[in-house]
């Protein structure tokens, strides 16, 4: 059984452009449909930041992480080289190690 993929395309935008339709739309009064096609971001996401829906800044999909960037860079270093030495380990002790019990 084949899993079917969204073939609609998702954040075909930069941050640069949505925060440039922002700008037009609250400075220079031009519509959200307007903005939207002249800064090729999707209008709906223009009248989510605008409502408050959804908060402004940067977007981030998926969960929450569990490590930080330097906690996940000293974890890889240390697994490898315990596998250096000969002590690869599986996934459930990699998540026990993280604090992340799963």
């Amino acid at each position: 059984m084949e899993i079917s993929q969204s073939k609609r395309p998702i954040h075909q935008y930069t941050e640069e452009a949505l925060s440039d339709a922002l700008k037009a739309v609250r400075e220079e009064k031009i519509s959200v449909r307007e903005a939207g096609r002249r800064f090729g971001v999707p209008k709906t996401t223009i009248l989510d930041r605008l409502s408050g829906r959804i908060k402004q800044g940067p977007r981030k999909m998926g969960p929450n992480t569990v490590l930080t960037a330097d906690e996940e860079i000293e974890l890889v270093q240390w697994l490898s080289e315990l596998a250096k030495c000969g002590f690869p380990q599986k996934g459930r002790l990699i998540r026990y190690s993280s604090g992340s019990c799963s």
